[in-house]
Order: structure tokens, then sequence, then C-alpha cells
């Protein structure tokens, strides 16, 4: 047993690691120094070894740029998200997260913390129109020089191996390198009965389709949905009149996910009035119990067939009654159960002249959506223009989504599950922040909403710009706000926000060459112990939607969110310690700065012996 505290791990998950571990621990013997073993994995898995002759074509999705797409994806995330206090709305309490920055490093940032815990992602990519380049330059995304290097037209000196350039593919080959780590690093974070939806136009959904394939597996493929997204009449001057966009649904479990609730649809299931019975009885059926699908007309008095005789005169307008009326026959229900299923919501349904009764639930069937989504169900791109142009007085933003349509699809995934999480990690103008709103007011429910999107410029002389918003980030945290202040119930679940920064910390590791000269592990200049706070929370695995207590105890400041409690100042000594160890409720890890407790070796002992006396794990940064 040592008295030396554990150290917080600043870098995200090791994605390769993981796996490695995985397989080891599944297949002993496969990796075997440092390389894996393909005959020891074919041995175990009792499968032949594929041996593929050099030249031989194999099927699969290729790119130039894939391998350092997914090098990109292993690589570790430094950063850290900054919570902007004066830009949240009760922050200790608040549930629904807004963060600035770009959704690769933020998704790689998310991993500890919400690792199968989303229940709902629904994104709005870039279409890839090819009428500009992308805002989202990951490192991997050079110019066309690369695009020839990794499509194997230039030599090692960059000299052309053809006289011909092939750079059709170019587009394709960098949009595809942009999505393919941020879909990976998106399963992940997805809960076993999760389900993703993308929304994309015919220029890249070929592309995506077979990313998705590869990422979530084809098996795991919900619906392509194509989505009737604006009207063009019959008079347009083009050869195609385009009015639809696509939105591809995958699971991330298909078998675990209950069936998808895209409409309701009465059910009769109920017995039917007469099934097995043999005696005859005297109902009197009040108009408001029934419903009638007879055409309009009078019925009756008399002998209406298959055993049942009508007592009264039926007039029927409308669809109903005019009044009460007798009908004796072979019926299971007697007067008492009538009204008893009547006062429950149950109706009876009369089809056809002969009277015949059936009884209906006032309950409703769920039906999964239509692989056909229509405007008029479901809003097109004027309703999304209409809801911008309503809160700001223009649209700032070009194609927004309607918040009929998101909400459409989340109800689909959370009818039941009414507090659930929705990530949008390219959340443009705000809408999926907007649509969540709504349907949490219109049934009562509690879902939480992460809205990431990176500040991109507003375009010079745009109406954004000129409402005064310099990045497309501000759009959207504006349309944030002015949701909670206009949507009954927004305000209640609060909101938290964060900004990607550079980490507060200092790398562990100097660079070759480079002598560690003190004991800091700050940079320098940086003491906002609110950051801090935030960071190391994050890294040890705290969701952004956990309550946040601020406590001062002796010189000390402690910030305490799901368990865990970061302590920063100077003055620091075990009394102090004790006090924050015996918070209420007692924190499982507390974690202290380094540089409060430089020099300090003793008391650095004693606070890890007298935190595991009170079973607490102490851990420094």
């Amino acid at each position: 047993m040592t008295n030396e505290p554990d150290e917080v791990h600043l870098e995200t998950p090791d994605l390769a690691a993981e796996n490695r571990a995985v397989i080891e621990a599944l297949l002993p013997g496969v990796v075997q120094d440092g390389a894996i073993d393909p005959a020891r994995l074919a041995d175990l898995l009792d499968l032949p070894l594929l041996a593929v002759p050099e030249g031989r074509e194999r099927y699969g999705l290729q790119w130039a740029g894939k391998g350092e797409a997914i090098r990109t994806l292993l690589s570790p995330g430094k950063g850290t998200l900054v919570p902007d206090m004066k830009a949240s709305l009760d922050f200790n309490g608040a549930k629904n997260v807004f963060i600035e920055g770009d959704n690769l490093e933020v998704l790689k940032l998310l991993q500890k913390a919400y690792n199968d815990r989303i229940k709902v992602i629904y994104i709005d990519p870039p279409y890839n129109t090819g009428k500009g380049d992308f805002v989202y330059q990951d490192d991997f995304q050079d110019p066309l020089k690369a695009y020839l290097r990794f499509s194997g037209q230039l030599d090692d000196e960059g000299n052309l191996l053809a006289a011909s350039q092939d750079t059709g593919g170019r587009r394709h080959s960098r949009w595809a390198s942009m999505m393919y780590p941020r879909l990976v690093l998106a399963r992940n974070l997805l809960t076993q009965d999760g389900v993703i939806f993308l929304s994309i136009d015919d220029n890249e959904v070929a592309q995506l389709r077979l990313i998705l394939d590869e990422v979530f597996g084809p098996e795991n493929f919900i619906e392509n949905y194509i989505w009737e997204s604006n009207f063009r009449p019959d008079n347009s001057s083009s050869m195609e009149r385009e009015n639809s966009q696509h939105i591809l649904c995958y699971a991330r479990n298909k078998p675990g996910i209950q069936r998808l609730v895209g409409s309701q649809q009465g059910s009769e299931g109920l017995p039917s009035l007469t099934k097995n019975s043999m005696n005859v009885s005297t109902l009197l059926l009040n108009p408001d119990w029934v419903d009638f699908l007879l055409p309009d007309g009078e019925y009756g008095p008399g002998d209406m067939g298959s055993g049942y005789v009508l007592e009264d005169k039926v007039r029927i307008k409308d669809g109903r009654a005019a009044d009460s009326f007798r009908l004796s026959g072979r019926m299971i229900w007697g007067q008492t159960y009538l009204e008893k299923q009547a006062g429950a919501g149950t109706r009876i349904v009369i089809k056809s002249p002969s009277f015949v009764p059936y009884s209906k639930k006032a309950q409703t069937a769920q039906l999964p959506p239509t692989s056909l989504l229509p405007r008029s169900d479901v809003g097109d791109v004027l309703a999304g223009n209409a809801e911008l142009k309503a809160l700001f007085g223009v649209i700032p933003f070009n194609h927004p989504k309607p918040t009929s349509l998101i909400s459409y699809l989340v109800r689909a995934v959370t009818n039941d599950d009414k507090d659930a999480i929705v990530l949008d990690f390219f959340a443009g103008s705000g809408s999926t922040a907007h649509a969540v709103a709504l349907l949490n007011a219109a049934d009562n429910g509690a879902r939480m909403v992460i809205s990431v999107n990176l500040p991109e410029p507003t375009p010079e002389g745009g109406k954004a710009r000129d409402l005064g918003y310099d990045a497309v980030s501000e759009v959207t945290l504006a349309r944030i706000g002015k949701v909670i202040d206009s949507v009954p119930g927004a305000s209640d679940l609060g909101l938290r926000v964060y900004r990607l920064s550079e980490s507060a910390f200092l790398d562990s590791a100097p660079d070759e060459g480079e002598l560690m000269l003190n004991s800091s592990t700050l940079r320098a200049s940086v003491y906002d112990k609110y950051a801090v706070a935030a960071e190391v929370l994050l890294k040890e695995g705290v969701p952004l939607d956990s309550d946040w207590v601020e406590h001062e105890v002796g010189t000390v400041s402690v910030q305490v969110s799901g368990r865990v409690a970061v302590v920063a100042g100077e003055g620091l000594d075990v009394a102090t310690a004790e006090r924050v160890f015996d918070l209420d409720p007692k924190p499982h890890v507390v974690v202290f700065l380094e540089d409060d407790l430089a020099g300090q070796d003793a008391l650095k002992a004693n606070l890890v012996a007298n935190a595991k006396s009170r079973g607490i794990t102490v851990k420094t940064v």
C-alpha cells in the first residue's frame, strides 16, 4: 500500500489501446510483440486465413486519405472545455449544454463522460455541394498536393507519375475523411438502444451510406427516409425539380431497440362484444359511446340479422346517432360492464347495417415512421425559415431544418424515454435544441440537449453579420437563448455554455531534450478555478449535466460535481483537507493541484492516508 496519490489522466481515452486490450482479453496470443498474428487469430476463430494475391482487387471502402483519417481518430485529444458562466443560465443545476468548438475534438473530450449515454443523435453535416471549402479543416485535410500523394499520383519527390491528373475524387475524399472519425466517435456515445439520424442530399448520400455501413454495420441500418423538403411548382424551368432530401437512420444495436414511433393509430384490442356468447341481453347504447361507420340515414327498428334486434329507430347523421337506442342480441357485455368500459374510454364500433358491434380501445397502437416524410406532416425549409424570422426578425442562417421535422425524429426514439439525452454536433442555427424544447413542452418531457457548433465566421454583409453575430456559433447560442425565453418550461433545464480551449495544464512529459525546471503543472498565467475544475471533472468522466456545487473551505475553493471534488487554492493543510473529505454528500474522489502541494511531500502523504480511512480516493494533477 502506498501513500502516493493517483494521477488524473488529462488525455482522452486511447481508442486503439482499448481495442487492443479487448482483443488480447478475448483472444490471448493474437497480439505478439506489438503486432497481430493473423494465423493465431484464424486458429482461434476456426476460420481459414484469406490469402490475397498481390494486386488482386478486394471489395471494401477506400478513399485517398483514409489512413490519415483513422490516425487522426486514434490520436488523443488534449484540449478542454472552459465554462462560460456569464453566457449560461443556472449553470450549477443546468442540464442542457452548448459547446463552441470543433466537433472532432469535442467528441473526443466527451468519450469518457458520455460513453453509452446518448439516446438520439441528429446531425445536419455539410452537404459538400462543391460551392466552397470545408470549414472543418482537420490536420489531414491538405490541399490538392496531399490528395495527389494519397491517391498515388506523385512520387516520393512530389513529381507527377502521369501526364494527366485525376482530381475528380478529391472532393469526396476530403468529405469522407472529415466525416469518418466523427461518426466513429459518435457511435461510442450512443446507448445500446440509441439511434442516429443524418440529413444529407444527393451529393454525398452514397458515400455516407457506405461510411455508416462500415462504422455501424449494415445490419444496423434502419431506413433512408425521404423528406419532402420544399415545394416546387410545375413551372420550374430546370430539367428536374429537386424537392427532397435524405435522412439516413442507423442504430447502435438494432436488435436491442424498440420499434420507432412515427404515428399512432386506434387499435381494436378488446374482443368483439359477441365473441363466444350464447346469452341474450339488452344494452342501452349511448351515442357518446358509439362510433358509426354507416351511411347517413334511418335504421330499424327490427331484426337486423346475426341475432340482433334494434328496438328503437336510429337516425345517423354525419357519423353520429341522434339519440340513444336499445340493441338486443348475443353479447358478452352486460350494462354494468359496458358503462365501466365506456368510462375507461373504450368505444363501441358498429360497422354495418346488421349492427354487429365491436369494441375499440381509446389507447392507440404505435406505428413506425413511413419511409416518406411529407412536408404536410413534418414541415419544410420554408417552415424552418419562418421559425428563424419569428425569432430574429430576419433569416440569419441558410437552409435551417424545421423543428417539426427534428421533433418528429426525436419523438420516434424517445416516446417512452422522455428524459433522454439528445446530441447535435453540427448544431447550425440551433434547430435541434429548439425542437426538443417544443417536444418537451408538448409531452411534459425533460429531454436534455448537447449542441456543438464551430465558430465559423458569418458571411460579410450577410444578415447574421448585420445583426452583430460574427460567428455562426453566436447565432446558435442566441437562438437557444430566445427559445429558453419563449418556450414554456424550457428555462427549467437551464443552459451550460462551454468553449473549446487549450488545456489549462502543461503536457505531463517534456519534449525530447527539454528539462522540467519546476514542479508547476499549470500553464503560465492560467488560474481560472472554474476552467481547471471543468477540465478535471470531464477527464474524470463526470457528465456536463451533473449538478455543480461550489464550497469555500478555509483558504481553498472546492468545486464538486458527480461526487468528484476539485480543490484549488494556497494555504492547504491537513485540517482544511479533512473538512473537504467530510463534505455532505461525501465525495468519492478528491483532486488536488500539484501546484498547491509543491514541496509538501509530508502533507501529500497525510492527505492520502486520511482519505483512505474515509473510503475516498485522492488524485493530483
